[in-house]
């Protein structure tokens, strides 16, 4: 997210309505559309670390064992066993994004100027003054028009019901004053329901929430793809592995989303053939030093700060502990001491006003907590009191 001075950069032409300081429409070559269509790829998770402005590291060992990657430097080689993981590899994104050629990589033909407009609705169509003509502001010369070229750092920048869905049981505890939950009492569950949305992709969550619920210009973006002809396409990318993209298993059937979501994909990364200093999640991504794909696979080591899966039944957490959960989703494990400060912490006086509430989570409410926790910082309380 930082600004760099050997960051890829990628031209975007934009028509300025200049009375209204708005953007109409932008001009946007493969590069830029590349990068629109990753967005909807990346988990929700590593949106969250991108924003907040850090970025994936991985690393190899410090020896000649080029066959496994990290995310943890404090691991040992399983190979060699002797030397850590601490030599910085250089991640590439999926799809070869950043270095994406006409031939290959990327996900959109190189050959097309695409349109964008300001809300990231489409259709792509070849030329900027067919967007002018049609809305006719060149004919009737209502609106001054400044076309201005900008230089943009890559690096920078109806719910369904299932009544067959797996039940999950909730303990709220609610403010009867301020009608406010002050904390919910969970189990494994619902905690790996939470842990769960992290991993899934945004374009899954934008399928699972429906197009027209989602904030933003990020549903727009999902309609655009679906509508662009498959011809803008690379041969070896499709428009599904972009809208429907898999997420990845962890062990155990993930309560409160539609099972046919949940489908499992190991987690793989591959380099180069030739260049060991690059890793990514894709095959298909390309090498920034030879432009040959990235399709070697290398293991994954877990670090020590990963998610362990449990022996029992998989997931995230361990079943033996009931968790605490806010109301704006902090996650932390139940204590009497710590319900205690935390009554204090909102001024509640008689703890006559407080009501205990058991409530039954099914696919429904998990939805609409996927979407609160998109829009509200209240989510326990959004959902089960509004």
């Amino acid at each position: 997210m930082s600004a760099s001075s050997s960051s890829s950069e990628v031209s975007l032409k934009l028509l300025i309505d200049t009375k209204a300081k708005k953007v109409l429409f932008a001009e946007a070559n493969k590069r830029f559309v590349d990068f629109l269509f990753h967005i909807l790829s990346l988990p929700i998770g590593t949106v969250i670390k991108l924003l907040n402005k850090t970025s994936m590291k991985f690393y190899r060992c410090n020896s000649s064992c080029y066959s496994n990657v990290t995310d943890d430097p404090d691991v040992t080689c399983p190979r060699c066993r002797i030397y850590s993981m601490t030599t910085q590899l250089t991640f590439v994104g999926g799809g070869g994004m950043l270095n994406g050629t006409t031939e290959g990589g990327g996900f959109v033909k190189g050959v097309v100027t695409y349109m964008v407009s300001d809300d990231l609705v489409g259709p792509f169509v070849p030329n900027i003054q067919k967007w002018v003509s049609a809305l006719g502001l060149i004919a009737n010369q209502s609106v001054p028009v400044h076309i201005i070229n900008k230089q943009i750092p890559l690096k920078e920048t109806k719910m369904a019901d299932d009544s067959s869905s797996s039940k999950v049981s909730l303990k709220l505890l609610i403010d009867s004053k301020t009608k406010k939950v002050l904390f919910a009492e969970a189990n494994k569950e619902f905690v790996d329901f939470l842990f769960y949305i992290l991993s899934l992709p945004v374009g899954t969550v934008i399928r699972l929430l429906s197009k027209n619920s989602m904030v933003g210009s990020l549903g727009n973006l999902y309609d655009s793809i679906e509508n662009l002809n498959d011809m803008y396409m690379q041969p070896n990318q499709s428009k599904d592995s972009v809208l429907n993209p898999n997420t990845v298993n962890y062990g155990a059937n993930v309560a409160l989303l539609p099972p046919n979501d949940v489908v499992p994909k190991a987690r793989k990364f591959h380099k180069c053939p030739s260049h060991n200093t690059y890793v990514t999640d894709n095959p298909i991504a390309v090498c920034p030093s030879c432009n040959n794909k990235m399709s070697t696979e290398v293991a994954y080591v877990k670090g020590s700060n990963s998610v362990k899966e449990t022996v029992e039944t998989g997931g995230f957490v361990k079943g033996v502990v009931t968790y605490m959960v806010m109301d704006d989703l902090e996650v932390k494990p139940m204590s009497t001491i710590s319900s205690i400060t935390l009554l204090n912490k909102f001024n509640v006086k008689e703890v006559g006003g407080l009501e205990e509430k058991v409530v039954s989570l099914e696919m429904k409410e998990g939805l609409l907590l996927l979407k609160a926790s998109l829009q509200c910082k209240n989510v326990l309380t959004s959902v089960f009191l509004a």
